[in-house]
């Protein structure tokens, strides 16, 4: 499972907090539990304007001003070997001296992979 945020040069830090227990999972590209499947980063991209945001429903984009290229920060949250236990509601926060705080709430719902097994006698 992978949660990606993409912002414009003016937002200066993105939270992950899973919604269960309340706990801060990450800041910025900092985790916060020891559970090792939790990986957060950050990488930065210069777009020209006009192309930002992909539209996709697992992306938040708040484009920046000005002409030329443009610099966009990609927060993501992966969760490597996703269990039925990290089911449930995560949030992703946003906030910068320049931006007030936005949040957005993403549900994971774990589906298991189940085989059934037909006995064929003959």
């Amino acid at each position: 499972m992978k949660y990606v945020a993409l912002f414009a040069a003016g937002v200066q830090q993105v939270s992950w907090i899973r919604y269960r227990d309340l706990q801060l999972l990450a800041v910025g590209d900092v985790v916060y539990v020891a559970d090792p499947r939790f990986i957060a980063s950050v990488t930065t991209t210069v777009v020209s304007s006009g192309t930002a945001g992909g539209g996709s429903s697992d992306t938040a984009a708040a484009p920046g001003g000005g002409g030329g290229g443009q610099h966009f920060h990609q927060w993501s949250l992966q969760i490597q070997n996703v269990q039925e236990k990290d089911a449930g509601r995560y949030e992703c926060q946003v906030g910068g001296a320049a931006t007030p705080r936005i949040s957005r709430l993403v549900r994971l719902a774990v589906v298991g992979i189940y085989f059934i097994f037909n006995r064929f006698d003959s």
